[in-house]
């Protein structure tokens, strides 16, 4: 008996890896994903979620580091004078939107944001791809050799 297996796509939302499509929007991509790994990094030793004002204050401490012409207004929404927060805000219903995280609310109206485990175990790779790390067995492999 032989289990079909599932199609990546029917778990991921549709939408996941719209935001790292945003032609015409300058880099805005790098952005994207510069502020989905710093999360990462918060929750990543924070399972139960990061409070929302958490998140958006990486947010605006990222966008505090970029330079302002680089960030590309995406929408009319951002067209005006905003403050960073506003701007932060609106970044992070964008990645809520796109499926990067979650929204939890708790009983005393708390609003917290999780990484779904799809996306955490995504960001998991992307890391390890942007630190260009050397596989961790490769190391195991050569002591195994070397004690042979």
């Amino acid at each position: 008996m032989t289990v079909a297996a599932t199609n990546l796509f029917d778990i991921l939302p549709l939408n996941l890896f719209n935001l790292f499509s945003t032609q015409g929007h300058g880099n805005l991509q790098r952005h994207y994903m510069a502020i989905l790994l710093r999360i990462y990094d918060l929750a990543e030793f924070n399972r139960f979620g990061l409070t929302r004002d958490v998140d958006v204050a990486e947010i605006v401490d990222y966008l505090k580091t970029v330079d302002a012409e680089d960030l590309a207004t995406v929408d009319a929404e951002t067209d005006e004078e905003n403050s960073e927060r506003d701007y932060a805000s609106y970044l992070l219903r964008s990645l809520v939107g796109a499926g990067w995280l979650e929204r939890e609310q708790s009983a005393d109206y708390i609003e917290f944001i999780t990484l779904p485990d799809y996306a955490f175990t995504l960001l998991e790779a992307f890391r390890s791809i942007q630190e260009q790390k050397p596989k961790e067995f490769t190391g195991q492999l050569y002591a195994a050799h070397q004690l042979l």
